[in-house]
C-alpha cells in the first residue's frame, strides 16, 4: 500500500508540539467512524466481555430476523440476509474477531438454509437465482474463513456447515448455472 503522505510531512507532523498534533489527531479520528469505533473498542470495551455482548447483539438480530420469521419471499430473505452480513461484517472491522465472524456468519447460512428452504424453491426464477449465488458466495467466503480457525473451534461449527451443504448441494440441480463450487460436506 502506498503512503498518502510524504515523508517530509510525515517528520513534519511529528516534530508539531505535543498538544497542536493531539487536536489534529482528534480532528482526523472524529471524521472516521470506523475508526473512531475501534478505539472506543480497544481502549475503553472489556477484550472478553464486550466481545461477547457485541456477538450476542448480532446473534439475537439473526434470531430475530431469520429464525423467527420463516416463509418470507425469497426477495425479503435476500434483504435480510444482506442486512445480517453486514452487520457481521462491521463486528469483524470493529474487533477483528475471527472466530465470531464464523460462528455468525455459520449461524445465518444454517438459519437461512434450514428454515426458509421454501424461499429457494419459488417460483420467481431471477430472485431465486439471486438468493442462490449470494449464499452459496458467502458459504465459500465462510469456509475460507473456517479453514483459518484453530481445530478446537471447528468441531463447534461442524453439524451445522455440513447441514448447510447438504440443502445447498441438492439446489444445484434446479438452478444450472453456479459460479461458485463448494464441497459437499467438510470433513473433521
Amino acid at each position: 500500500m502506498s503512503k498518502i503522505i510524504g515523508n517530509e510531512l510525515e517528520d513534519a507532523i511529528l516534530n508539531l508540539p505535543v498538544k497542536e498534533r493531539n487536536k489534529l489527531l482528534l480532528r482526523l479520528i472524529r471524521k472516521d467512524k470506523i475508526l473512531t469505533e475501534q478505539l472506543h473498542f480497544k481502549l475503553l470495551e472489556h477484550p472478553e466481555i464486550d466481545l461477547k455482548l457485541r456477538e450476542s447483539e448480532i446473534y439475537e438480530y439473526i434470531e430475530d430476523y431469520l429464525f423467527k420469521r420463516r416463509g418470507q419471499s425469497n426477495k425479503t430473505v435476500l434483504l435480510r440476509l444482506r442486512e445480517v452480513f453486514s452487520k457481521i461484517s462491521h463486528h469483524h472491522k470493529i474487533t477483528g474477531d475471527k472466530i465470531g465472524e464464523v460462528r455468525l456468519s455459520v449461524r445465518a447460512v444454517f438459519v437461512t438454509c434450514k428454515y426458509h428452504q421454501d424461499a429457494f424453491e419459488n417460483e420467481f426464477r431471477s430472485d431465486t437465482e439471486k438468493l442462490t449465488i449470494f449464499i452459496r458466495r458467502k458459504v465459500s467466503a465462510m469456509l475460507n474463513k473456517y479453514q483459518k480457525i484453530h481445530e478446537d473451534y471447528k468441531i463447534e461449527f461442524f453439524d451445522q456447515i455440513n447441514e448447510s451443504l447438504e440443502f445447498l448441494e441438492k439446489l444445484k440441480n434446479k438452478i444450472p448455472k453456479q459460479k461458485v463450487s463448494l464441497p459437499t460436506n467438510i470433513e473433521e
